[in-house]
């Protein structure tokens, strides 16, 4: 069953969050505030509209390839194994740190994963035309030369055709 999403966010509602936010900017539970002015909505999608859309700070350009080439770098060099976890905050730090530009989590996430798919999806390409290839020769014994299956077929027809006659 999927998640029941509530309404979604419009330039209304977003420009109210964003004019409380610069209300309660110092509050420590701005979020819990806001969502009390904008009851349709709870603190945590505030905040995640917040931190993912509505922050000035952040860049809403595509990632260019130094930031790509970081990001895979990065897990690499932080990631333990590959079922370890990845501290995305750490990452949107030291990007920030590095390209001195803030990108939201959802951002990077997506590109993570989007990667790591296309992946794993040319690995199960690779493997299927090496299966392919692997089905399509075979190697001759005698001459120890990689041979076309069909011309072994073909070769084998004519000669029974030949034993045939």
């Amino acid at each position: 069953m999927g998640k029941v999403k509530g309404p979604l966010f419009n330039k209304n509602v977003d420009n109210t969050i964003m004019m409380l936010k610069k209300e309660w900017e110092n509050h420590p539970n701005n979020f819990k505030m806001i969502s009390k002015q904008i009851p349709q909505y709870n603190a945590k999608q505030i905040r995640q509209r917040w931190k993912n859309h509505l922050d000035p700070n952040l860049c809403h350009e595509p990632l260019d390839e130094a930031e790509k080439s970081f990001i895979v770098q990065w897990v690499k060099v932080n990631q333990t194994t590959p079922a370890a976890t990845i501290h995305w905050k750490d990452l949107i730090s030291a990007m920030k740190d590095r390209f001195g530009k803030l990108r939201s989590e959802n951002k990077i996430k997506n590109f993570w994963y989007l990667k790591q798919r296309s992946l794993k999806l040319e690995t199960r390409i690779e493997q299927e035309m090496q299966q392919e290839v692997d089905c399509k020769y075979t190697v001759d014994d005698d001459n120890n030369d990689i041979i076309p299956f069909q011309s072994l077929f073909e070769s084998h027809l004519i000669t029974n055709i030949f034993d045939f006659c």
